[in-house]
C-alpha cells in the first residue's frame, strides 16, 4: 500500500446507547507490500456512532484520551 493510501475493511459493532464514540489508538510500524519501505504510525482515531464518521481528535481531547489509554495499559 502506498504512503497515504487506504485500505478499507469492515467490522460490525452493536451500537451502545451509553457511548457516542469509540477510540482507536494505532502505534507501531508497517512496511509496504514489497517490503522496501517502512512507515511508523502513532495516531488516534475517533469513530462517532451517531454519524458513522471517523475523525482524528486534536489538542486537548487527544491528550485526554491518550492519558486515559496510558492509565488503562498500566493496569
Amino acid at each position: 500500500m502506498r504512503k497515504n493510501g487506504g485500505w478499507e475493511t469492515g467490522y460490525s459493532l452493536l451500537t451502545s446507547k451509553t457511548s457516542k464514540a469509540i477510540y482507536f489508538y494505532l502505534e507501531g510500524t508497517y512496511t509496504s507490500l514489497d517490503g522496501l519501505k517502512s512507515y511508523s504510525i502513532n495516531d488516534l482515531y475517533e469513530y462517532n456512532q451517531e454519524n458513522n464518521k471517523v475523525t482524528m481528535p486534536l489538542n486537548e481531547l487527544k491528550s485526554e484520551i491518550l492519558g486515559i489509554i496510558s492509565k488503562m495499559s498500566k493496569n
